[in-house]
Parts: structure tokens; sequence; C-alpha cells
């Protein structure tokens, strides 16, 4: 095996690095895979990772000039190209000089009108995504895959957790892979994820996700197998696989446990950068028991990402809308009557002490009742002030 040395940076603990080691191939030759383990007491590594920005965060002058009508396609792609190579400019200062190899692939993905890969086509690194920004919320997309944070520099979920924090605008991590290697099979097996899933060790409510058995599963002769938990769709999706076996080993005890977290209905937090082990021991009951044996600490503490419902910000906004409707004429004529807001308030008020209606409940928990790990204070009176509830409708809470 060969690593780079671990090195303390301004203070700073470093969580990850490059490894490469050599396994038994398919064809029964040596070959090195290269990949990214923890370190320092770390026990999971960020494996891909997806963010969104607002094109503003690189030259909001190219940004107007692709959304004026009066230019053609190939004037946008021109436009394009020269934002993409400003991408790569900026990822090449935070994870390394292959992240500034750009190349338009000349199609389309998803909404993005316009793609350019990241590194040489034998090894992609990622992607970046660019539309004509015609739309309502206009963004680019940065898709780093596995190989790209494989090779990217030692420090590199720090620099970019700092890039996005201080300098991107409206920046949103959209998908984030987090992994755990068990290389050499002392804990973890197929077997022991199937029983864990069967024991309910993926489930975190009383309906159980969908399971799906992948590979020789029944007649196992050593190709490989895969259990997967969970689905896409619904933002959250674990994958546990006999890595060595995949790779061509069929005597391999490696095995990788891997979730991939989406913002489907969540926020994946920024910080997620800097502690992707909590984050990983916090995804599933399983995860946070292969994080304690990994770590030889039965208190290893799980950070776990709170589910948002986007209900939560159309009841409050919905509730505002019943009130006016109902009583907007009355409170209208109270103000007439009225000089002070507050003396109307004090009149109307209900006097009960349950007095929060079933569509606002969520609301009551959050404000007057909040879990340690909640992000604004504990309310001390029934007057809310609006960054209060600004910081409910931003669904900025993670639990732990």
């Amino acid at each position: 095996m060969q690593m780079n040395e671990t090195m303390p940076l301004d203070g700073l603990r470093q969580i990850s690095q490059h490894m490469t080691t050599v396994v038994m191939g398919k064809n029964g030759k040596p070959q090195e895979v290269s990949l990214r383990i923890p370190v320092n007491g770390e026990i999971a590594v960020i494996d891909a990772l997806n963010f969104v920005v607002h094109p503003d965060t690189f030259d909001t002058e190219l940004h107007q000039n692709m959304i004026n009508p009066d230019i053609d396609n190939d004037q946008k792609r021109k436009l394009a190209t020269q934002m993409a190579y400003q991408i790569g400019s900026v990822l090449r200062l935070i994870m390394g000089d292959d992240f500034a190899d750009i190349h338009d692939t000349g199609v389309s993905r998803n909404r993005y009108h316009y793609t350019f890969r990241i590194g040489d086509p034998s090894m992609p690194l990622g992607l970046i995504g660019i539309h004509n920004f015609n739309a309502d919320n206009p963004s680019v997309l940065v898709m780093i895959y596995g190989e790209g944070t494989h090779v990217a520099e030692t420090w590199w979920e720090f620099g970019l957790f700092q890039w996005l924090s201080s300098s991107a605008i409206d920046p949103k991590i959209s998908r984030c892979d987090l992994a755990h290697d068990d290389i050499e099979g002392l804990y973890s097996s197929a077997e022991l994820a199937d029983e864990a899933d069967t024991n309910s060790g993926f489930a975190l409510t009383n309906k159980l996700p969908n399971v799906q058995h992948l590979g020789d599963w029944k007649r196992h002769e050593g190709r490989g197998r895969t259990l997967q938990v969970g689905s896409r769709a619904n933002g959250k999706l674990y994958r546990g696989y006999e890595k060595g076996k995949q790779l061509g080993n069929s005597e391999s005890p490696w095995f990788r446990h891997e979730v991939e977290l989406g913002n489907k209905s969540r926020i994946i937090p920024l910080d997620i950068l800097l502690y992707p082990s909590e984050y990983f021991a916090g995804t599933y009951p399983y995860m946070t028991e292969i994080a304690q044996y990994a770590t030889a600490n039965e208190n290893f503490c799980p950070t776990r990402i709170e589910t948002i419902k986007k209900t939560m910000s159309i009841s409050f906004h919905k509730s505002v809308q019943v009130v006016k409707h109902q009583f907007g004429r009355y409170m209208k004529v109270f103000r007439d009557i009225y000089k002070d807001d507050s003396e109307i308030l004090e009149m109307l008020v209900t006097e009960k002490t349950d007095y929060y209606p079933k569509r606002l409940r969520l609301f009551e928990k959050m404000i007057f009742r909040p879990p340690h790990w909640c992000s604004f204070p504990k309310a001390t009176n029934t007057h809310l002030t609006h960054d209060v509830y600004q910081n409910v409708l931003k669904e900025s809470c993670y639990a732990i």
C-alpha cells in the first residue's frame, strides 16, 4: 500500500487521504486500485458529491450575456465554455490541477443545456452542467465522481467547504455519497448486512424501506453480492457489496458500505464535508453499529440529517392565507381603530394553553420545545420574531 503522510494544517484535522492497494483481478493478475480512506479517527469518506451554485458565483456579466435573447446558440455555447473554464480554475485551486482539464461533451443532461467533462476521457473526474439560465432558478451543477474524490488534494473537503460557505452564492449540496471500507472483512459481510435488514437495522420509522438482493445470493460462486436498501427517489439509498469480489478476487473479504444521500425532502448541510463519519453513522441504526465496530467506541456520536417536510413552509403560508381570507377585513378595520398593532394582537389572541392548530404543530415543537440540535434558541414568550419563522422556513434544522 502507498499512502500520503498525514500532517496538521493550521490546527485542522485531516479526515482522508489517497491510497492505492493491489488486488487480484478477474484475469488472475494483480491490479492496482485507487481509493480514498479515512484517517485520524474518521471512519467514512465522501465518495461522490454533487452541488449547485448560482451562476453569479463565477461571473455576473457572463450570466447576463447568456440570458440575452439577442445572442444565438453558438454564442451561448462560447459563453458557457468560458464559464466552465472559470469553474475549472476554482476547482483546480481546491481539488488539484487535474480538475482544470475541461472538455465540452456536446450533449445536454437533465435541464442543463451544456455539459463539460472534468478530466481525461479515460478517467473522468466529474461533470459541469450549465444551462442558458432562462429559468426561474438558474444554477450551475458540479458533479465530482468517485475517481475525482480519490485523486483530489488532501485537504479538498475543507477547501470546498470554505469556498461554498464563504464565496459561493446560494450553494446547495444535491447529492453526497458516503462510504466505509472494511477491507479485511472484520465486522462486515453480505450475510451480516442482510441480517441487519431483517433485524430492522435500516428502519427509522415503522415503515420498512425497500430492499433488493443483487448478484449471486442463491448460488454463491464468488462473483459478488450487493444488498440495496432504500430508494434514490426518496433521497437515501444504502448499498453494501463485496468490493473485493467485484474487482475479481473471489476469495476477498473486502466489504464496502455506501450511503447515497440526495436532497429529496431533506437539506444536506455543507458541514457534511467536514464530518462525513458522523453523518454516515446517523443514516441508519446499522451504520451506527458499523461506526462503533470500526472505532471500537460504543459511544460514537452519529449525526442524522433531519428529513425536512416540504409541507412545513406550505402549512405556514396556507395558515396566513386562511386568516387573511376569513378575517382580513376585520383586521383592517381594527387597524383603523387602534394605532398599535400589538393592542390588536393582545385583544385577539386566545387564552388557551394548548393553542397550536393541527396545521402548525411542527412549529410548536421546533420553536418551544426544540431538541438540542435545533438551529434557533428556545422561545421564551409568545411574541415570536420574524427571524425565528425565517429560520424554520429556510429548513435549516439538522438532527443528531
